[in-house]
């Protein structure tokens, strides 16, 4: 009986050594994975002119709006709303980029100053037509490196009463590629 023990360890014993042999000569298997990056040229914008609404009333007893077009026309609404002097002037955004491709603009509210805050916004890219970019991006083509002009004509809210002194509400621009 003793012998057939040992037969039986001894069996048990090489068939633990044939599982961990088999086991240790299983060959690895490896996998490649590609990592993709894409270099881009970054946008860059400049201010070449900021867009100016002239002398306008103070103290008015309504709140009124000022709305500017690209070509530099201002509509004034409420009661004594007015463009008192000084020319209107559109602002003048220089967009730079890479030179293939395309770019979204939109524009948004920034900060008010002195009550008075940017509630919309036209754009014209490039010498295009103007349209509404606050509300809905402006498509346009690859800025390039030189960079592309971007005319930007805000609306003004400002609150009845308004105090005498200069303001600079903020409007944001951005710029993406497509």
């Amino acid at each position: 009986m003793k012998k057939f023990n040992k037969i039986i360890v001894a069996s048990a014993l090489s068939t633990s050594f044939l599982a961990m042999t088999a086991y240790a000569t299983n060959p690895s298997t490896s996998y490649s994975v590609n990592v993709n990056a894409s270099f881009i040229t970054t946008i860059s914008m400049s201010t070449t002119t900021a867009p100016s609404f002239g002398k306008l009333p103070a103290g008015l007893t309504a709140a009124s709006t000022y709305a500017m077009t690209t070509a530099g026309v201002v509509t004034p609404t409420g009661t004594g709303a007015a463009v008192l002097s000084g020319p209107p002037v559109v602002g003048n955004v220089l967009i730079k980029g890479s030179a293939t491709q395309a770019i979204s603009i939109s524009a948004t509210a920034g900060t008010a100053s002195g009550g008075v805050s940017v509630t919309d916004a036209q754009c014209a890219y490039g010498g295009g037509a103007s349209s509404d970019c606050f509300t809905t991006p402006l498509l346009g083509a690859a800025p390039g490196t030189a960079g592309t002009s971007l005319l930007v004509a805000p609306t003004i809210s400002v609150p009845a009463a308004q105090a005498v002194g200069a303001v600079t509400p903020a409007l944001n621009i951005v710029v993406s590629y497509q």
